[in-house]
């Protein structure tokens, strides 16, 4: 979706890859009082996990 209309366009083209992609993992670590920012980092952080949760993963992320 990201992507679609570069790729209609022929800006981008898709690459087969020779190995399967391997997972990752988002860590973010911000301090209270963020302001504007925490929101933006939360809803990253929330989207992340539901698109593919990984195992022993906290279900929310931790403010210190």
């Amino acid at each position: 979706m990201a992507v679609a209309r570069e790729l209609e366009r022929g800006e981008l083209v898709e690459l087969r890859l020779a190995e399967p992609l391997r997972p990752v993992s988002i860590v973010a670590q911000w301090r209270p009082r963020l302001g504007g920012a925490e929101r933006p980092l939360r809803a990253l952080l929330d989207l992340a996990r539901r698109a593919d949760p990984l195992p022993g993963a906290t279900p929310r992320a931790e403010v210190c």
